[in-house]
């Protein structure tokens, strides 16, 4: 059963209601019973219905008019998995595209998330897996099996649970070892250097005598 999306405001909705009421002269000239011109609850109406609004491009208005007109407050839509605060919008950077809880799409704010993650502050729901820290990903992902064939692979004695052989999997994979022939030049090194203060020491001997 597919579970439907919350209705609109009662302001937002009655708006609605009336603007498709009116002629688009009305709402070019008329206001309403506060004196609020009906062009301005157009441009209003649409930034919180479809996240977009330029005041000052003439040539839109009619569109905005029709778009709203026709938009159908009964249709019944699926509640998407990622749902932003009310009242909330999303500006774009560089761009006149904007983004409110009407307007977005599922794909939409997996790409603002990729962007900047800090933005999950700004949903009221995201999706589970979006939510799970790398850890707990390899957690549910893995069986104990598997994850100790992981950490055997890595070379690590696999012990614990199977939270501790994730945590040490990526902690291995977040800081591997020096590659073995950086390692042998650092024993060689060290090896020369031994025997540079040795041949050093029996110089400083032979002075001496």
């Amino acid at each position: 059963m597919l579970q439907t999306q919350k209705p609109l405001s009662k302001t937002i909705s009655t708006l609605l209601k009336k603007i498709t009421t009116l002629s688009n002269e009305e709402i070019f000239n008329e206001s309403d019973a506060d004196n609020v011109p009906w062009l301005k609850h157009v441009f209003s109406l649409h930034e919180q219905l479809f996240g977009e609004t330029c005041t000052g491009c003439a040539s839109n208005i009619p569109g905005y008019i029709n778009r709203i007109k026709n938009y159908n407050m009964s249709e019944q839509k699926t509640i998407p998995k990622y749902r932003l605060k009310p009242g909330t919008m999303i500006l774009v950077p560089g761009t006149a595209k904007a983004y409110t809880e009407h307007n977005i799409t599922d794909d939409i704010a997996k790409k603002l998330l990729k962007q900047n993650p800090n933005r999950k502050v700004l949903f009221i729901a995201i999706p589970e897996e979006e939510e799970k820290t790398p850890l707990d990903l390899l957690v549910d992902d893995h069986t104990k099996k598997e994850l100790e064939a992981i950490a055997e692979s890595l070379g690590i004695e696999p012990e614990g649970t199977k939270a501790v052989i994730a945590q040490a999997i990526l902690d291995k994979k977040n800081n591997p070892d020096p590659p073995q022939e950086d390692q042998e030049d650092q024993e060689d090194q060290g090896d020369q250097g031994d025997q540079g203060d040795q041949e050093d020491q029996g110089e400083g001997s032979e002075s001496n005598e």
